[in-house]
């Protein structure tokens, strides 16, 4: 019931973040680099699904109150 996009942009945000990691295993970069690239990637899926989610909850909240509930 609660949130269907946020699990729907939480199965994008994994798999974006495999892709990503299959990427960089296929590209010739540093460990460094690459150690970079993936938390760049995770702290980004990290704060889009925390925005998604505020969101979602919010909206929820709006209707909850629009409705009497």
């Amino acid at each position: 019931m609660l949130l269907p996009g946020v699990k729907l942009d939480l199965g994008l945000v994994v798999l974006f973040l495999i892709c990503l990691w299959l990427g960089l295993g296929l590209a010739d970069l540093s460990r460094g680099m690459e150690f970079l690239l993936l938390l760049g990637g995770s702290v980004t899926a990290s704060l889009w699904l925390a925005w998604r989610t505020r969101r979602a909850l919010i909206r929820a909240r709006l209707e909850g109150k629009r409705h009497g509930a």
